[in-house]
């Protein structure tokens, strides 16, 4: 999306944010490192590309292309990748194998469709080809044999790499498996699951993975630890015993729903919960119950417990921090598996994490044609949520409308109608990385000048002030 020039300040908005992704054919070129040669990337699970996320995708991002799967009995490409922009910088070309066709590995079938599905069609040529398969670990011996394979048929130049397991590191072929490719990007999802009658655990229990780090990367080998920079949540029954784990629930629109709840006590059944939510510095939590009869999303019980959990940047550099003590030969970094909204910024803040320079983008706003006002966060932080998100709107029922039901109009501390106020505040619970959130529209054709205020609650002192400006769309 592009936006035509700077706006010239009219009204003010002022937004109080309140908490709110080795063989023959020569020497392998070094990785691009960040601070003493330690690599960071990113793995972005599948979703049409758009222009936003390659404008900001970093340094050799991993991108889902394409998988493999049989249909009707043939080898067929699926899930293509729907390029809207080429990413701007190097990235490697992920081909995910269906755990229904593994087979097609063993006997060389798949072979052109991998290399068709990395270099043709797509925006510009990757600098590798990424194999995402979860290979049985009784197969590794042949699964080393087919990479080798693979790995000769491939055009001059490109590095062939694959995402591991790590129930692989036990198998006597395991070292034999890192040989046969140029990286190994070993998928640590490293959560305990949760244990009846306990609070889920905290994400990314960390301290097994330093203890196995030799055994990942044997002599000769190069290893980047994977890790998910996304959050869980722990579906628990009314009687508080674990159901299972999902990926794919959005806590706003369970709330604006009118089904769920934020739960403030603990849930039957479990013990040592913390009053209220939010986990701190290194995790975000937050509860949810069901009060509706009917069924949830995805076959939810009535009456259940939703327990999210998001990690922290807080929690991405002790975990760094971890790995990096370690100095274990063969291990040269981290790369991160992300679960981008779309037209979200995969990389918004370069090599540095969030807060750590006041140039690090936060947030973005504009102004569409009808004069609709839209927020975007930009963070890799938490979603904001243990005190939500208020935006303060200082103007009049007669030069901006409200877009929802939760919308308040105040004259001072006093609420008011829309005519009398000289001010609209609108409040969210959660608001995730690259997510657009609805302000309000505006009925004046002058211009906005925005003002963004966060903290980690309301009066904190710890809160920082930045400016933004609202750029139209053309």
């Amino acid at each position: 999306m592009r936006w035509a020039g700077w706006v010239r300040a009219a009204s003010t908005l002022l937004l109080g944010a309140y908490l709110v992704g080795c063989g023959d054919r020569g020497a392998t070129p070094p990785l691009p490192g960040v601070g003493g040669g330690w690599v960071r990337r990113w793995w972005v699970w599948h979703r049409p590309f758009t222009e936003a996320d390659a404008a900001r995708a970093g340094d050799r991002p991993s991108i889902q292309v394409a998988s493999i799967q049989r249909r009707d009995g043939r080898l067929a490409l699926e899930e293509r990748q729907r390029w809207r922009a080429k990413p701007e910088h190097t990235w490697d070309a992920v081909v995910r194998i269906h755990s229904s066709s593994l087979s097609a590995l063993w006997d060389g079938s798949a072979d052109e469709l991998i290399r068709s599905a990395a270099t043709d069609n797509v925006p510009s040529r990757p600098a590798g080809v990424q194999i995402d398969a979860d290979v049985p670990t009784a197969r590794l011996a042949d699964y080393a044999a087919a990479l080798k394979r693979i790995r000769s048929q491939l055009p001059s130049g490109l590095e062939l790499s694959i995402t591991g397991l790590p129930d692989w590191v036990s198998s006597p072929h395991y070292s034999n498996l890192c040989r046969s490719v140029d990286l190994m990007v070993m998928q640590y999802y490293g959560n305990r699951f949760p244990e009846p009658g306990q609070p889920p655990p905290r994400l990314w229990e960390t301290e097994s993975v330093v203890r196995q780090l030799p055994r990942v990367a044997p002599p000769d080998c190069r290893v980047l630890i994977g890790l998910p920079a996304y959050g869980r949540c722990v579906v628990l029954d009314d009687v508080g015993r674990v159901l299972g784990l999902r990926h794919n629930l959005d806590p706003q629109a369970l709330l604006d729903s009118g089904d769920w709840t934020v739960r403030s006590s603990a849930p039957r059944g479990v013990r040592g919960y913390r009053s209220g939510n939010g986990g701190g510095p290194t995790e975000e939590s937050l509860v949810l119950t069901h009060g509706a009869a009917r069924a949830g999303p995805g076959g939810l019980p009535p009456g259940c417990v939703l327990w999210f959990q998001w990690p922290t940047a807080g929690m991405l550099r002790e975990v760094e921090a971890g790995l990096q003590r370690s100095n274990t030969p063969g291990i040269l970094g981290v790369c991160y598996f992300r679960r981008p909204m779309p037209g979200e910024a995969i990389r918004p803040f370069g090599d540095r994490w969030p807060n750590e320079t006041s140039a690090s983008p936060r947030w973005r706003a504009r102004a569409s044609r009808d004069g609709t006002v839209t927020v975007t966060y930009l963070g890799m932080e938490t979603p904001p949520v243990e005190f939500g998100v208020t935006a303060t709107i200082a103007a009049s029922g007669d030069r901006v409308d409200s877009l929802g039901p939760d919308a308040e109009w105040y004259q001072g501390a006093a609420r008011t109608s829309p005519l009398r106020a000289n001010r609209l505040v609108v409040r969210r619970r959660v608001l995730f990385p690259g997510q657009e959130w609805e302000l309000c529209r505006l009925l004046d054709p002058s211009p906005l000048m925005l003002g963004l205020e966060v903290g980690v609650r309301p009066g904190s002192p710890e809160r920082t002030s930045d400016r933004v400006d609202v750029r139209r769309d053309e």
